[in-house]
């Protein structure tokens, strides 16, 4: 509650406007709707009077008039639909304008330029998921928004453990995401041996994400599996604001969010604050979460040549661990907890905290472009607790690193050269130690370690012309990860003490991209790879297995994106992204569980992953009613299989890869009408998939609907938001989360199976406050 003190403290203490003598003061910002980039020198006149002014380089303006009726203002671009906006009666008023594009006919009449989104135009496999995307379901988890993406798939067996597997990469990892590489902005959440924790980001603070389907660029690591970078949300251009929201649940699903943004009048330096409280009493027993933490970000301009950024993070949480069931419990039973961990009454807290910062700065304009020096340092700090049946486990992690690149921007877009040089260093300190479980605390220690996990990599990347419309891009990321590893236990005569120093790694990627009118085709080929984890590298005894090799694998893909002609007024907002692709990987990772606390890694083979990932849009606007009408068919075909995989003595060849559904397919709609109120129907289906490596044993077929009731309504500063949702409309039983391979320990039936939610309903409410510009 500390913390709600301080952020209302601050807002009390906001500076207000000073006595003006006009009667209006209208700020706003003007951007490209299709591409959310602003609009540089866009006309902005009263309608009816000769009064007016521009937009400045961001985008954004100042219009102040004596005029003492409601408004209409009239904004233009060229090349951009003209669009009027009506200003009610009050002062300080901040407006988001967002015109759409023109097709822009340059020359003969056959040559139709048409401007895309950045992300539309990547020649590659890249998602981009918006605010209203990320925050379109109960809030809690970023999995729902995920799993609309083809070619991935979030398993969510708690608020507190989920698997996130693309293109089936990381779909053996037990009870984490692996081989997946995880950004904030510019800071590596990823840990030392390649695990990400995306459950820890809350998603109040997100104001997008950026989804890269196979090995992910040569700047962000080039992983096997791709990556997920998270983008904060704040923009300087937007208003001063505190806005407040609840989500109250089934299962005693409580959960506020308080955040407050401050710009300064100059639209330079900006300072926002994040507060938020999570609470659930869970679906089964032994299921309770309790989480609360706090984020800022500060944006500092430099002048005109640069801009520092300063990230910080920190949060405590505990979260109850119910585990997996076996079959009949699962089927008959699935509130219960697994009983061994429900007996100790297992659960995790972790308490963490980063700080990342990052400076922007512009050097030299050079043959029509801008140099840049990018430099990002941060920091991790996390210790953990976790308490289970076998033994309590008691972690610290202590992370450093700094990445840095030197861009080359040409002045104007596509088709123009881009190039990058930079590099990664990151070191990480990870001790941990065993105790005895006990009836209540923990007993004798039973284990003591400290490893020191680091990397570097250094990536080049760049795009040049070939000709109209034909560019290549291409990359290199080159890594090597190194341990150490040091046996601290002091009550037995073995020392396991170690390191290890893989080989350096070279990931090259090379595209080719043709774009014509407003659709891109591409062809794309990307190699990436995925180091074992420590504990992989370690036989039955405890040592470390010098012979264990990283994944490594090759990605061919063919893609076609783009949206139909705006000239075709029955398919005008019709957006489509097709991709049929190819993975080979070798050196595939398997762990074997050796006991309830020990996983070994061998190298087991190799694996073909062909796929084809469709996701279909479209968009209709009724003007007359005040009305949008958006439905969306997301789906993913996946045959993969294990080309060469002896484990244990067994051939699994030609088996499919276990723990990867062959389908996927996401659809649903979203309909405003009367301006004001909103219907959202969101549709998944999942087919079963192979649950062992052997294939005799299959998981159950899924589909879920979620409905969603919301109303928004703006009057004067004030914005207010109401939603009231269902999700798994018809109760269906389902497994959120299938541990495969799972062992059978004592002559108990194995636990392969997470409990999906019942049905379930909850309940959004915001209030957001726009203050007066800061003098």
């Amino acid at each position: 509650m500390k913390y709600w003190g301080i952020l209302l403290l601050l807002l009390l203490s906001t500076p207000r406007l000073q006595g003006q003598e006009y009667k209006y003061q209208i700020q706003g910002k003007v951007i490209d709707k299709e591409a959310e980039e602003p609009l540089p020198y866009a006309t902005i006149l009263i309608v009816g009077t000769q009064e007016g002014t521009v937009s400045d380089l961001d985008g954004n303006f100042e219009l102040v008039t004596d005029h003492d009726t409601p408004l209409q203002i009239e904004v233009s671009f060229i090349g951009f639909q003209t669009q009027r906006i009506e200003i009610s009666k009050r002062d300080n008023q901040f407006v988001r304008i967002e015109l759409e594009p023109l097709n822009i006919i340059i020359g003969p009449p056959e040559i139709i330029e048409y401007r895309l989104p950045n992300h539309m135009r990547t020649p590659g496999s890249l998602q981009w998921l918006g605010k209203n995307q990320i925050l379109r379901d109960d809030e809690t988890l970023l999995n729902q928004a995920l799993n609309r993406v083809p070619g991935v798939f979030m398993q969510s067996a708690a608020l507190n453990t989920n698997r996130l597997t693309i293109r089936g990469i990381g779909s053996r990892t037990p009870f984490s995401t692996n081989r997946v590489r995880l950004y904030f902005g510019e800071i590596p959440l990823t840990n030392g041996v390649g695990e990400s924790a995306i459950e820890d980001i809350d998603l109040s603070m997100l104001f997008n994400a950026n989804v890269w389907r196979g090995p992910s660029p040569s700047r962000y690591g080039a992983g096997l599996g791709g990556m997920v970078q998270l983008q904060s949300y704040f923009d300087l251009q937007s208003p001063s604001a505190v806005e407040v929201r609840s989500v109250f649940g089934s299962f005693g699903l409580n959960r506020q969010v308080v955040n407050a943004q401050l710009v300064d009048g100059d639209w330079k330096n900006g300072l926002r604050l994040n507060v938020f409280r999570t609470h659930s009493d869970g679906y089964r027993n032994n299921n309770e979460v309790d989480r609360l933490g706090l984020s800022f970000l500060a944006k500092f301009g430099l002048g005109t040549n640069g801009e520092t950024t300063i990230n910080g993070f920190w949060s405590q949480g505990t979260a109850f661990i119910p585990s997996s069931l076996n079959e009949e419990d699962f089927r008959n039973n699935p509130q219960l907890a697994a009983a061994n961990w429900q007996g100790v009454e297992g659960f995790e807290s972790s308490d963490q905290f980063w700080l990342g910062i990052g400076h922007r700065q512009f050097l030299a304009e050079v043959n029509s472009g801008n140099w840049y020096y990018q430099l990002s340092t941060f920091m991790r700090l996390q210790d953990g607790l976790e308490r289970r049946p076998f033994n309590t486990l008691d972690e610290h992690r202590q992370i450093i690193g700094l990445r840095t690149a030197f861009t080359f921007e040409s002045a104007g877009h596509d088709p123009f050269p881009y190039f990058a040089l930079g590099a990664e260093l990151f070191q990480e300190q990870y001790q941990w130690q065993t105790y005895e479980t006990l009836s209540e605390g923990i007993g004798l220690n039973l284990s003591d370690n400290r490893e020191r996990r680091s990397y570097y990599q250094i990536f080049a990347e760049g795009r040049i012309p070939l000709a109209y419309r034909l560019n290549l891009h291409g990359g290199v990321n080159v890594n090597q990860t190194h341990y150490e590893y040091v046996d601290q236990f002091q009550f037995d005569s073995i020392d396991f003490s170690g390191n290890y120093r893989y080989q350096v790694i070279v990931s090259p990627n090379l595209s080719l991209r043709y774009e014509y009118q407003n659709h891109v085709a591409y062809l794309r080929a990307s190699h990436g790879s995925s180091v074992p984890s420590l504990e992989e590298t370690l036989t039955p005894d405890g040592a470390i297995n010098p012979n264990i090799r990283p994944e490594r694998g090759w990605n061919l893909e063919l893609g076609a994106r783009g949206k139909t002609a705006r000239r075709n007024a029955a398919l005008k907002d019709f957006a489509y992204d097709v991709v049929l692709y190819h993975m080979w990987v070798q050196d595939l990772l398997v762990a074997e569980r050796i006991t309830p606390d020990q996983f070994v890694g061998i190298n087991a083979g190799r694996t073909q992953h062909l796929g084809l990932e469709v996701g279909l849009n479209y968009f209709h606007f009724v003007k007359a009613m005040k009305s949008h009408f958006h439905p969306y068919l997301n789906y993913h075909w996946a045959r993969y299989r294990f080309v060469e995989f002896v484990d244990d003595g067994e051939d699994f060849g030609g088996n499919p890869l276990t723990g990867v559904p062959p389908h996927q397919l996401s659809a649903g709609l979203t309909w405003v009408f009367l301006k004001n109120f909103k219907v959202q129907a969101d549709y998944q289906f999942v087919s079963s998939f192979s649950m062992r490596d052997d294939n005799t044993l299959q998981s159950d077929a899924y589909q879920t609907l979620n409905l969603q009731l919301g109303y928004e309504l703006t009057w004067n500063a004030f914005s207010f938001s109401l939603g009231l949702g269902v999700q798994n409309v018809f109760d269906e039983q389902y497994a959120s989360m299938i541990l495969i391979n799972a062992p059978s320990f004592g002559g108990n039936a194995p636990r392969y199976y997470y409990p999906g939610l019942s049905r379930n309903f909850f309940a959004k409410i915001g209030v957001r406050y726009v203050l007066p510009k800061l003098q």
